[in-house]
């Protein structure tokens, strides 16, 4: 029988699975104050399913063909492909907002998220990078950069999300803290490029 601690870590790990998030942080995004005039159908229904929903529903193809073993991508070679998908799909998002003129902060969102991706992807190369405590990260500073440092309470999720992943044995510490060192690296370029 599995302990309490570990189902509870499984719990909180299935919470922060980084694909799961790209739609709400997209849809987070779209609804900050920083789209005021803007359509926002025309982003949620454009960006969200280029960027969240085709990612997402090409995960759940391969996984359902055993392509992908399991949701954690516990076999690193598995997780190049789907890094590149993600990639993709942000390459293209971007230049649909670029073509649309869209609003800046998209633009700089996208860029910063393609460069952190790319990161992602060479280490993932040697190396396992923990996607759960990157999007904890990336999820507290958007949410500041967005909203104010009100919101600066999210940032419990990190370690929340590290002790997930180090209870589960998915990760070591190394691998966490490069997740978190990367969600700071995303939210510097994006200061850089604001």
């Amino acid at each position: 029988m599995q302990s309490l601690n570990f189902k509870i870590a499984y719990l909180v790990s299935r919470f922060f699975d980084l694909v799961f998030w790209i739609m709400p942080i997209g849809a987070l995004i779209v609804f900050s104050p920083y789209f005021s005039g803007s359509n926002r159908i025309i982003w949620i229904v454009g960006l969200l399913i280029i960027a969240g929903v085709l990612p997402f529903c090409i995960l759940l193809f391969w996984l359902k063909k055993g392509k992908v073993s399991d949701l954690d991508f516990s076999n690193r070679e598995e997780r190049t492909p789907i890094i590149l998908i993600i990639l993709f799909c942000w390459i293209l998002a971007l230049i649909f907002t670029w073509a649309l003129a869209g609003p800046r902060l998209i633009i700089i969102i996208f860029i910063s998220a393609i460069i952190t991706g790319a990161l992602v992807l060479i280490i993932n190369l040697f190396w396992k990078t923990s996607n759960h405590t990157l999007a904890a990260t990336i999820i507290g500073f958007l949410l500041i950069y967005l909203y104010g440092w009100s919101y600066s309470w999210v940032f419990v999720l990190i370690p929340l999300a590290f002790w997930s992943r180090l209870v589960l044995k998915k990760h070591n510490v190394w691998q966490l803290a490069n997740g978190i060192i990367l969600g700071c690296l995303f939210f510097v370029i994006l200061r850089i490029l604001s």
